[in-house]
C-alpha cells in the first residue's frame, strides 16, 4: 500500500523531469528519497509490532497480579 503510493508519487513527478538527463547528484537524491520511504515504513511496522507486544506483555501482568490475588 505505502510502496505503491510511493511509486506513483514518483512516477507523477518523473513526468517534471528532463527524460534521462539527471545528474548523479540527482540520481543520488531519488535513490536516498526511496530508501528513507523505506526505512519510514518498516518503522511504522516495528513500531506496531512493539506496540503490539506490549499490550500483550501488559495483559499477561495483568493475568499473573489476578492470579496471585493482586487487584
Amino acid at each position: 500500500e505505502h510502496e505503491a503510493y510511493v511509486k506513483a508519487q514518483q512516477a507523477e513527478a518523473a513526468k517534471f523531469l528532463p527524460a534521462n538527463n539527471l545528474s548523479a547528484g540527482d540520481k543520488a537524491t531519488n535513490t536516498l528519497g526511496i530508501q528513507v520511504a523505506k526505512l519510514t515504513k518498516d518503522n511504522q511496522t516495528l513500531t506496531q509490532l512493539v506496540n503490539s507486544l506490549g499490550k500483550q506483555l501488559a495483559a499477561m501482568q495483568m493475568n499473573s497480579t489476578k492470579e496471585n490475588g493482586g487487584n
